[in-house]
């Protein structure tokens, strides 16, 4: 692709046809703060906070809107950019709520870092904070609207990316807030994938489940793969003194095939570890009563009940590679039945067209012009069988 050539700040910067000038001062480096705006969403310049100088242009200009164009000129950190990016940042301050001691979202806050950065010291505001005072408690999802600033980004994730359209705003002007639609999040139809809670720059947009449990620098970051389906998605556990606290999917962070996304299971899943209802041995049953044996006890005593006689094995795709190799040394691959068998099948006949035996990522399916589903169920579908979505014909 061609590419020509701008300045950002005295420093010469490649650009490709089509990007933004934060796209491209992001790519080299260049810092400029936003709030509206996120990589996985389409631009909205609402904020303001990211306004830079264009050379020959009689305004400041929102960066995050505006197309790199060859030859163009752009600098961030002029007197004039400052003391606008402090402007917007003292109106979005004043009305606040400054909760960051109690506040889950305190340490990873953007606005908390932001407004060090690039804010005034002191607010030369005299007026009554506003409180709108509207919470809205949902059964995993809570939103605060004294923390929020409007920057619609659980907007545009819930309508724009995820396709369900539960939130949005209500009310104009200074009364203005976010709430589903029907004012409750079942009956607006959410389906708590939690992508807002995740691209919420603020505290506004909480999890339930974390509330109040910990704090973000104390905890211990692990990226792992979530393991409540086959999929595979990548997700970060959050841990406190080896404590599962909270999964955070980091969306426009991270790079697995998910890109941040997850499910209510993987989002929320997690609490199955820690179930009273979880069997953590092996019980045997002696009468009416249940005793806990060892699990190689429980093997021996399988294996009396079945010697001699014909076993089916039906396994259930899920289970680990360890687990299916203990059970295969014990009962032998004769005779085993699992869910994973049609999918292998389906594989081997995808090799026998395309001369590999293997699958593409997930994410490949954001640039195919048409999906063939076979042997699996779509939540909703026209009655014609045939739907459109995000440009990719669905048969």
């Amino acid at each position: 692709m061609e590419t020509f050539k701008i300045i950002i700040d005295g420093k010469e910067c490649e650009a490709y046809p089509g990007e933004t000038v934060l796209e491209v001062a992001e790519r080299h480096g260049i810092v400029i703060p936003v709030f509206c705006h996120h990589k996985e969403l389409r631009p909205e310049g609402a904020c303001r906070v990211c306004l830079v100088e264009v050379e020959g242009a009689p305004r400041l200009a929102t960066a995050c809107t505006l197309k790199a164009m060859p030859d163009m000129v752009i600098r961030t950190d002029t007197e004039r950019v400052k003391r606008a990016r402090k402007g917007v940042i003292e109106l979005i301050l004043n009305n606040h709520t400054l909760e960051c001691p109690i506040c889950d979202k305190s340490g990873e806050c953007e606005l908390q870092m932001t407004g060090f950065r690039h804010g005034p010291k002191k607010s030369r505001y005299k007026e009554p904070r506003r409180e709108k005072d509207i919470v809205i408690k949902g059964p995993l999802i809570e939103i605060d609207n004294d923390r929020c600033i409007l920057c619609r980004r659980c907007v545009r994730m819930c309508g724009e990316n995820m396709g369900n359209r539960v939130l949005g705003i209500l009310r104009r002007g200074y009364q203005a807030y976010i709430s589903p639609f029907n004012g409750d999040f079942l009956e607006s139809g959410c389906e708590h994938c939690g992508s807002c809670i995740d691209v919420c720059p603020v505290g506004s947009l909480l999890d339930r489940a974390f509330k109040y449990k910990d704090r973000p620098w104390r905890m211990t970051k692990t990226w792992t793969t979530c393991t409540l389906c086959g999929t595979g998605c990548r997700m970060e556990v959050d841990t406190y003194h080896e404590r599962i606290k909270r999964v955070v999917g980091r969306i426009g962070v991270n790079d697995g095939h998910n890109r941040g996304y997850l499910c209510v299971r993987g989002k929320w899943g997690w609490d199955i570890v820690y179930t009273d209802k979880r069997l953590k041995k092996p019980l045997l049953r002696e009468g009416e009563d249940l005793k806990e044996v060892s699990i190689d006890e429980a093997i021996e005593i399988l294996k009396e009940k079945v010697l001699n006689r014909k076993v089916n094995l039906f396994i259930e795709s899920s289970l680990t590679n360890e687990e299916l190799t203990r059970l295969a040394a014990i009962f032998g691959t004769e005779n085993v039945a699992s869910d994973a068998l049609p999918y292998q099948e389906a594989l081997t006949g995808v090799a026998e067209i395309t001369g590999r035996f293997d699958t593409d990522k997930l994410s490949v399916i954001y640039d195919a012009e048409i999906i063939f589903v076979i042997g699996d169920f779509i939540e909703e579908i026209k009655a014609d069988s045939t739907t459109l979505f995000s440009n990719n014909l669905l048969i």
